[in-house]
C-alpha cells in the first residue's frame, strides 16, 4: 500500500508539474534512452563458475555468443569494444551453428569464467576440428592482463598453447579470480568450429583414446595395403594398385583430419600447405571413382557411364588446381564430393542390376558406412559422447567403406578366379586329348628327328669350318683372324703378357700373276700357306690368309725378339723354296713382313696393333722387300 501511495503520489505531481502530453513524450523517450543503453549488453555470455561445475563437460555452445565477421579483418581491440561492431548472438544451442563454410570469413567467439571457490581449478578448451585455418586465443584477466595466441593448423605444433592435434587452451583459476575468453576461428574450407571445457583427466583421456583410435585405424589401412601389394606381387592384376592407390588417400585424409600428421610426422615448425585437407578429401573421392571404374569394367558394360565418369574425374582434377584459390574452390567442393558419391552409388546400383553378384557387394561397400555413421550420429544423438566431437562417426565410415571396398574386390576377384578356372579345366581336358594323339605320332617322329638331327650336326661342323677356313689356301680365313685377336687381346689385357702380329706380303705378285698366269698365282699362294703353317710351331700361334697376297700371323704371349725371331725364319723359309719370278729383282719368290708388339691394356683397341703391322710392312718395302721391319 506504501508503495502505491508513494507511486500514485508522483505520478500525479509529474501530470500537475508536466501536463498529460509532455508525461508522455517524457516517458516515451526514457524508454528509447534506456533500450539505447542496455542494448549492447542485452546479448551477454553466461558466466561459468568452475568451482561449481563439476567433473562433466562442458559444450561451448552453450555458454558462449557469437559473432560472424564476413570480411575477417576486425582487430581483437575493435570488436571486445562496446558496443561491438559485430551483431554478437547467443549463448544457446539453438542459436549457435558450429559448421561453416566459405561465406563467413571469420567467426569470433566470447565467454566467462571465475572462480568462486577456496582452491584452484583448472580446464582445458578444447576444439573439434584440427584443420582451422586460422585460431587466435584472447584470454583476458580482471586485472587487465591479457594472454594470446596466434596460430592455426599450418602454424606448426610449437606455436599452439598445448602440443596437441587439436587447438587446446588451458584455462587456470585461483580463488576468486575471472577471466575473459576471446576465440576467432577462421578457414577457407568447411570446418567444425565447436568445442568443449575438459578437466585434465578428460583432455588426458580423450588423447589417450583418440591415439588408440587412430592406430587401429591407420594399422587397419597399412594391413589392407600390405596385402595389396603382395596380390599385385603375385597377380600384377591393375585394381590392387588402384586399390593401393585409394588405401592411401584414405590414409592422407585420417592424418589429415584427425591431426595425427601434425603430432606424430618430424615436421616441427614446417607449415603445411593449408589446401591439403581439401585435396585429400578430393583424392579421396578420385580414388574411389577410379576403383569401381576398373572394377565395375565401365569400359565393356557401361560405355555411357564410363565416359561420365572419366568426364567427371577430368573435373576433379580440374577442381584440384583451382584449391589454390579458395574463394572459387570453396563453394563447388563440397558439392562436387557429394555429387561424386552420388554418382557412384548410381552407377553401381544401375551395374548390380545389369550384372548381379558380386557387383552387388559394391553397392553394399557403399552404402552400409554411410547407414553405420548415420546410425553412430542417432546414437550419439540419444546419448551424448564428448569423445564423438573429436573422433566423429565420419572417421570410422571412411575406414569400414575402404574395408568393404578391398572385401568385394576380393569376392569379385575370387568370382573371376573361378570362372577362369571352370574355362581353364575345360581347355586342360581337350589339351589332355590333344597331347594323346600327339605322343603317337611323337613316337613315329622320333627316329625321324634323331637321324635329321645328327645330319644337321655335321652339316652344321662343315659350315662352322668352311665360315673359318681360306677356301683357296687353307688356312684360317679373315673372319678367324678378326675373332681371334679380339680374344688374344683381351686374355693379354687381363694377363697383363705381349701380343705380337706379323704381316706378311708376297714381293712384286701382281708382275707374278702377269707373267705366270693366275692358276700359277694360286699354287704359289697354297705353297706359301703350308709354309708359313710348318713355321708357326706353337698352338696358339694363327696364321691367316688376311687378304690377296698378304697373310697375318698371330702370337700370343711373345714379345718383340720372339715375333722377330718366327718372321725372319718365315722369311728365308720361302725365299728357300727357290720358286722362280721372272719380275722379282731376286729372281725368285719373296716376301716382306712386318711386325709389331703390344701390351695390352683394358679398353684398348686391337685395331692399333694391326695398323703398327701394316705400317712396318711399308718400311719394309721400302727398304729393298725380302726383309722383316719392325716398329
Amino acid at each position: 500500500m506504501k508503495l502505491k501511495g508513494v507511486t500514485g503520489l508522483l505520478t500525479a505531481w509529474m501530470r500537475h508539474t508536466l501536463g498529460a502530453g509532455r508525461l508522455r513524450r517524457a516517458l516515451a523517450c526514457c524508454f528509447v534512452l534506456l533500450v539505447l543503453v542496455i542494448a549492447p549488453f542485452s546479448v551477454q555470455a553466461k558466466e561459468v563458475d568452475f568451482s561449481q561445475a563439476g567433473s562433466e563437460p562442458i559444450d561451448i555452445t552453450s555458454i558462449a555468443r557469437w559473432a560472424p565477421d564476413p570480411e575477417g579483418v576486425l582487430r581483437f581491440d575493435e570488436v571486445r569494444n562496446a558496443p561491438s561492431p559485430l551483431p554478437f548472438r547467443g549463448p544457446g544451442a539453438g542459436n549457435w551453428s558450429a559448421d561453416f563454410g566459405p561465406g563467413t570469413a571469420a567467426y569470433w567467439l566470447s565467454f566467462r569464467i571465475i572462480n568462486r571457490g577456496n582452491l584452484a581449478t583448472e580446464r582445458v578448451l578444447m576444439m573439434a576440428s584440427p584443420l582451422l585455418d586460422q585460431w587466435d586465443a584472447y584470454v583476458e584477466s580482471a586485472d587487465g592482463s591479457l594472454r594470446q595466441y596466434k596460430t592455426g593448423w599450418a602454424a606448426g605444433l610449437n606455436s599452439r598453447p598445448l602440443s596437441a592435434p587439436f587447438f587446446s587452451l588451458p584455462l587456470a583459476l585461483g580463488p576468486g579470480q575471472a577471466q575473459s575468453v576471446w576465440i576467432r576461428v577462421q578457414s577457407p574450407f568447411g570446418a567444425d568450429a565447436s568445442a568443449m571445457l575438459l578437466t585434465n583427466s578428460q583432455f588426458q583421456a580423450i588423447q589417450l583414446e583418440w591415439s588408440a583410435r587412430n592406430a587401429w585405424r591407420m594399422g587397419l589401412c597399412a594391413l589392407g595395403l600390405g596385402v595389396t601389394a603382395l596380390l599385385w606381387a603375385v597377380t600384377r592384376r591393375k585394381i590392387y594398385p588402384l586399390y593401393g592407390i585409394l588405401v592411401l588417400c584414405a590414409m592422407g585424409w585420417l592424418g589429415l583430419h584427425s591431426g595425427q600428421w601434425q603430432t606424430q610426422l618430424p615436421l616441427g615448425d614446417v607449415a603445411p600447405a593449408p589446401i591439403l585437407p581439401p585435396l585429400s578429401s578430393l583424392c579421396l573421392s578420385l580414388a574411389a571413382m577410379a576403383l569401381l571404374r576398373h572394377a565395375l569394367n565401365l569400359a565393356q558394360f557401361a560405355r555411357l557411364a564410363d565416359r561420365f565418369a572419366k568426364a567427371w574425374m577430368i573435373a576433379g582434377l580440374l577442381l584440384a588446381c583451382l584449391l589454390a584459390w579458395p574463394a572459387l574452390s570453396a563453394p563447388v567442393l563440397p558439392y562436387y564430393i557429394g555429387l561424386s558419391y552420388l554418382a557412384v552409388l548410381l552407377i553401381t546400383a544401375r551395374q548390380s542390376l545389369r550384372q548381379g553378384w558380386p557387383t552387388a557387394a559394391f553397392l553394399v561397400a557403399e552404402l552400409l558406412p554411410m547407414l553405420v555413421s548415420y546410425g553412430q550420429t542417432l546414437v550419439d544423438s540419444a546419448a551424448p559422447d564428448p569423445l564423438l566431437m573429436f573422433a566423429p562417426p565420419g572417421h570410422n565410415g571412411v575406414i569400414l567403406s575402404v574395408a568393404l571396398l578391398g572385401f568385394a574386390m576380393g569376392l569379385q576377384q575370387a568370382d573371376k578366379l573361378r570362372t577362369q578356372l571352370q574355362a581353364l579345366r575345360a581347355l586342360l581336358t581337350q589339351q589332355n586329348q590333344a597331347l594323346e594323339r600327339a605322343r603317337q605320332m611323337e613316337i613315329d617322329l622320333e627316329a625321324t628327328v634323331s637321324q635329321r638331327t645328327q645330319s644337321l650336326a655335321l652339316a652344321a661342323q662343315r659350315l662352322e669350318s668352311l665360315s673359318t677356313v681360306d677356301g683357296m689356301t687353307g688356312v684360317a680365313n679373315r673372319r678367324r683372324f678378326d675373332e681371334t685377336l679380339l680374344v688374344e687381346w683381351g686374355r693379354a689385357a687381363r694377363d697383363k703378357r705381349p701380343l705380337s702380329i706379323a704381316l706378311i706380303d708376297v714381293d712384286w705378285f701382281k708382275s707374278f700373276n702377269d707373267h705366270y698366269g693366275h692358276p700359277a698365282g694360286d699354287e704359289c699362294l697354297r705353297q706359301l700357306a703350308r709354309v708359313f703353317e710348318a713355321g708357326v710351331m706353337r698352338s696358339g700361334d694363327l696364321i691367316a690368309r688376311y687378304g690377296g697376297e698378304e697373310f697375318i700371323l698371330i702370337a700370343p704371349d711373345t714379345d718383340h725378339n720372339g715375333i722377330q725371331t718366327i718372321a725372319n725364319y718365315l722369311c728365308q723359309e720361302v725365299f728357300a723354296l727357290g720358286m722362280a719370278h721372272e719380275g722379282s729383282h731376286y729372281g725368285r719368290v719373296s716376301v716382306s713382313i712386318g711386325v709389331a708388339t703390344a701390351y695390352p691394356q683394358q679398353g684398348s683397341k686391337a685395331g692399333v696393333l694391326v695398323q703398327e703391322a701394316d705400317a712396318a710392312l711399308y718400311r719394309a718395302k721400302t727398304q729393298g722387300r725380302h726383309r722383316v721391319a719392325g716398329p
